[in-house]
């Protein structure tokens, strides 16, 4: 069974109706796809923006909450903001072969064999680290580990 052509689905170009064809059409046309184009990026622009502010103002919050010494801070509209702190951990770069030929082994011989065989997946390695450190375990110095505070946001469900 062969394929349908763009002719048999669509037309030929000269079956168009001469309205679509017209050239004060087209430009009305353009100009509205130049208008709505605006408006779009606008639009990324606007969200960008506001992105950034709620940014700084979680900065704000956190720096507030560590200064007064507080972890969770409760609205009466249910949200709850707790200062959390993620830990954030990568390996030295592949420019850097014998350091990470050096973590590579370290991974392999502290169990972590099969994530370094191929590639190492972020979220793999993050949760295996993650849970050494929860077990009290080390990590070692080749691996970049930060710290990074953060909010958690979450709503309390009223019944």
């Amino acid at each position: 069974m062969s394929k349908p052509s763009l002719e048999s689905l669509f037309g030929q170009p000269d079956e168009l109706p001469q309205a679509q064809c017209d050239s004060s059409h087209l430009t009305s046309m353009a100009e509205r796809c130049l208008r709505l184009r605006e408006k779009a990026e606008a639009a990324r622009q606007a969200a960008k923006a506001a992105s950034d502010q709620a940014d700084a103002a979680d900065l704000d919050l956190l720096t507030a909450m560590d200064q007064a010494k507080m972890k969770t801070i409760s609205l009466q509209t249910g949200e709850q903001f707790t200062a959390t702190t993620r830990h954030v951990f990568s390996l030295p770069p592949k420019d850097e072969p014998e350091r990470r030929a050096e973590a590579l082994t370290w991974l392999r011989r502290v169990g972590a064999k099969e994530l370094v065989e191929e590639n190492i997946h972020p979220n793999t390695l993050l949760k295996f680290l993650r849970e050494r450190l929860e077990a009290g375990k080390s990590i070692n110095p080749l691996i970049k580990d930060v710290e990074l505070k953060c909010l958690r946001v979450t709503k309390t469900t009223t019944a």
